[in-house]
């Protein structure tokens, strides 16, 4: 299976920051520090077992946070494939193009209105009701 090339994954990567700090404050205060916490989790590929040291995980959300403030004008990325540059929402054009890799993208609306975008290998492609 070929590369993801790093250009689809910074895309997705810069709209997945532009997304939570648009919309940090749409949880309570507790919700959104166990959210980070997981995060930080999912980000270092620690698995569940593992004691997360409480210095280690304030320090990556202070950086976290000041980098949100940075992104309080910036708009979402749109894709660069070849020859034409593809709306973030457009789903279809960028797998179209990103299925090739063995990966699969979406985008969409997730709750509290928070915009939601995912890059995953694909293991398997399936049509349920004009749904794939």
């Amino acid at each position: 299976m070929p590369a993801l090339p790093t250009p689809c994954l910074d895309a997705a990567q810069h709209n997945c920051d532009v997304s939570g700090a648009w919309h940090a404050d749409s949880y309570s205060f507790y919700v959104h520090l166990m959210q980070r916490r997981e995060y930080f989790r999912w980000e270092r590929q620690l698995s569940p077992d593992v004691a997360l040291g409480v210095d280690a995980v304030a320090e990556w959300v202070y950086q976290q946070e000041s980098y949100w403030d940075t992104l309080e004008d910036a708009s979402y990325r749109p894709f660069s494939l070849p020859g034409q540059q593809v709306d973030a929402f457009d789903v279809d054009a960028v797998n179209t193009w990103l299925v090739s890799f063995g990966y699969g993208y979406s985008a969409g609306i997730g709750r509290f209105g928070k915009p939601i975008f995912f890059v995953g290998r694909l293991t398997l492609s399936k049509l349920v009701e004009a749904y794939e």
